[in-house]
């Protein structure tokens, strides 16, 4: 402050004294600017047609497990049925064993009831046989009470036996040998019914069993088709976003990198250079700037294309080396298109042929992006 008020004394006293003294301002010093931030570029907004891509694939990935959901629980209803069938011929089999139980009884009481017949026949014919060997050996005491006992015994027996004969005759067979007979063929029925029930049993487990398998089998390849289909959209999806991601790079960054732009420039400077010097005539040097451009448009227009790396390959272009990418038009892009779309479009191709392959909606975004590049 002192300071100052001694210079404008000062001052005074000069432009008193006669001297043309004029005060200068005092030089300001320039004021810093902070760096105005730029926004960085928002991403672009999703297309409809993206927009509508997603839904399509969200839906059908729904559907997919739907058609999961609905293959287990078919297999559950043919595990049931099966179930159900062993359960039935397990009881038709119980069944055959009871009816083959009482069968065999009824043919056991039968061949016991033959057999005592058998029997009671053949004691009738020996006694029968020693009677008349008696007669002939004692034919005077054959006459007495023994012999007549013996005869009553016999003809009893022999009464019997014809009272049987003449009664089967005349009315048919008597009531044990048709108990006999029913129990016999009750017993074959049985056993038939037996046998028929079981049969009848074996088909409908074999029918329920191949219908279930054929069921089962037809699950499991609704469930191979909806896994595959949720495989071959996550191939899709993922095409796509790669080449969303290559749209955005190619959008954003610079078509040559700084080194490449600095090194093409300074070698021009150099050939310039030459021909200033007199080490190169005008038109050498013209020709070798021509042939620098040209190589750096040629890296550029690589470099452009190196970024639609799933696109080339997805159109056959994986094993091709850099001159043949360079080279790449629009004629032999078309011709490679239509290739690839023989094998990928479901008119010209089988389903065991486009499997684990991209749809060929994504050929077809595949051809759209590259033709923008080779034109």
């Amino acid at each position: 402050m002192s300071r100052g008020i001694t210079a404008v004394s000062t001052l005074l006293l000069l432009q008193a004294s006669g001297l043309n003294v004029a005060l200068r301002p005092r030089a300001q010093r320039p004021r810093s600017r902070a760096p105005i931030a730029t926004p960085e570029p928002s991403p672009p907004p999703p297309t409809a047609s993206l927009q509508k891509d997603k839904l399509a694939a969200k839906a059908r990935v729904a559907a997919a497990k739907d058609e999961l959901a609905a293959a287990a629980e078919r297999r559950e209803a043919e595990a049931q049925t099966a179930e159900r069938c062993a359960a039935e011929a397990r009881a038709a089999a119980s069944r055959s064993a009871a009816a083959q139980k009482v069968a065999d009884e009824a043919a056991a009481a039968a061949s016991a009831a033959e057999h005592e017949l058998a029997s009671a026949t053949a004691d009738l014919d020996a006694a029968a046989a020693a009677l008349e060997a008696w007669e002939k050996e004692n034919p005077l005491s054959a006459l007495g009470s023994v012999g007549v006992a013996v005869g009553i015994e016999v003809g009893a027996a022999v009464a019997e036996t014809a009272g049987k004969a003449l009664l089967s005759s005349l009315f048919g067979e008597s009531k044990s040998e048709r108990e006999a007979r029913e129990a016999r063929e009750a017993a074959v029925a049985a056993e038939a019914n037996a046998e028929a029930e079981a049969a009848a049993a074996r088909e409908r487990a074999a029918a329920e069993a191949a219908a279930a398998a054929a069921e089962a089998a037809a699950a499991a390849a609704a469930e191979a088709a909806a896994a595959e289909r949720a495989a071959a959209e996550r191939r899709d999806q993922e095409l796509r976003q790669k080449r969303e991601a290559a749209e955005e790079a190619l959008r954003v960054q610079r078509p040559r990198p700084l080194s490449d732009v600095a090194a093409t420039q300074a070698a021009e400077a150099a050939v310039n250079a030459a021909a200033a010097a007199g080490l190169m005539d005008a038109d050498a040097a013209e020709e070798k700037k021509r042939e620098l451009q040209q190589a750096a448009e040629a890296r550029e227009r690589l470099g452009r294309l190196r970024l639609f790396e799933s696109d080339l390959a997805l159109l056959g272009f994986e094993a091709v080396s850099e001159d043949d990418l360079l080279a790449l038009d629009e004629k032999a892009l078309r011709a490679q298109f239509r290739l690839r779309s023989r094998e990928l479009h479901p008119d010209a191709a089988t389903e065991e042929e486009l499997a684990g392959r991209p749809s060929v909606y994504e050929l077809n975004a595949a051809y759209t992006s590259l033709l923008k590049l080779v034109r």
